[in-house]
């Protein structure tokens, strides 16, 4: 896999707007500004289970746990599809 760097706005910008959605690669990126860390994130904006924009979800702490007994995983961040739940990792993508 080939990476190369994409400028496609300011952290100024990812304060004001929050997210920034771009074309790399030919493929639609978003850029999000993760407000636990302060980190910006980038990830393809379309969740690989129906489509969704992924960037119009939110991003939070990892959701853990059976039925009736849950928790958070407060170190770890995820992204929250916007449709039906699905979580990315920001870490890894996964």
């Amino acid at each position: 896999m080939s990476r190369a760097w994409h400028d496609v706005a300011s952290v100024d910008q990812l304060h004001r707007d929050g997210v920034v959605i771009a074309r790399a690669g030919g493929r639609e990126i978003g850029v999000m500004l993760d407000e636990h860390s302060g980190r910006p994130v980038a990830i393809r904006n379309r969740c690989p289970h129906m489509g969704a924009p992924l960037c119009k979800g939110t991003i939070r702490s990892r959701e853990t746990g059976t039925p009736g007994s849950y928790g958070l995983e407060t170190d770890r961040r995820v992204l929250h599809c916007p449709w039906h739940g699905w979580e990315f990792d920001l870490d890894s993508g996964a």
